[in-house]
């Protein structure tokens, strides 16, 4: 998709964008490495090249290129919703919702999933929670967003309950991401699924939400 994107940049712009993003592959894993605190900007220089009067035009501060670095690798890791965002008008509820669940599962046990959540959890909470925040805005609430947005089409149409759509989109993608996504975290160990399994895991979480969200 990039590569179609670029084609059609003119030269100047091409090659600005490329600076750009070798900048923010670079930066997110120095982050990743030394931590938030400990990264300075001749940091990011070494690892990407480039010159500092460009890296501070794009980004201006040691934050801003954190924030973006974190947006870009979780626009790469969250992209996989997008195709079930095109699906919101699919009226079987069961199928919208295996998709989406597998999705999220798939998401959850990915290694650059994981390797973001620990770079959340290790600076998240520092300069008064601002990392924390960023990440919270830029990662879930989209894969939220295209389920509770679906979720309340369905209220509409009176299919499920009256209920925060947001509350139940959430709860859902809880119900496929855990413990599998913790155990991950803390252990590095990827789970062993096979693809029957996985739908079979996906399956009984959408009968188990399907019976507290649908309409009686």
């Amino acid at each position: 998709m990039k590569r179609r994107f670029f084609s059609s940049l003119s030269p100047l712009e091409f090659n600005r964008r490329k600076c750009r993003y070798r900048f923010l592959d670079a930066a997110f894993e120095v982050f990743l490495e030394l931590g938030f605190e400990n990264v300075t900007m001749s940091d990011v220089i070494r690892r990407s090249g480039g010159s500092f009067s460009t890296i501070y035009k794009f980004f201006g501060n040691k934050e801003s290129l954190f924030a973006a670095a974190l947006k870009y690798k979780i626009d790469e890791v969250f992209n996989v919703f997008q195709s079930v965002a095109e699906r919101q008008g699919e009226d079987n509820e069961r199928r919208f919702l295996e998709e989406f669940g597998l999705k999220a599962l798939e998401l959850s046990i990915s290694d650059k999933s994981v390797m973001m959540f620990r770079l959340a959890i290790s600076e998240g909470h520092k300069n008064g929670g601002k990392l924390g925040q960023i990440f919270i805005e830029q990662s879930f609430n989209g894969a939220i967003k295209v389920l509770s947005d679906y979720i309340t089409k369905k209220q509409l149409e009176g299919v499920f309950k009256t209920m925060n759509p947001r509350t139940a989109a959430t709860r859902f993608f809880l119900m496929i991401k855990e413990p599998y996504g913790f155990i991950m975290l803390i252990t590095g160990q990827k789970p062993e699924f096979s693809e029957e399994q996985k739908i079979k895991l996906v399956r009984d979480a959408v009968d188990f939400f399907l019976r507290g969200i649908a309409a009686r």
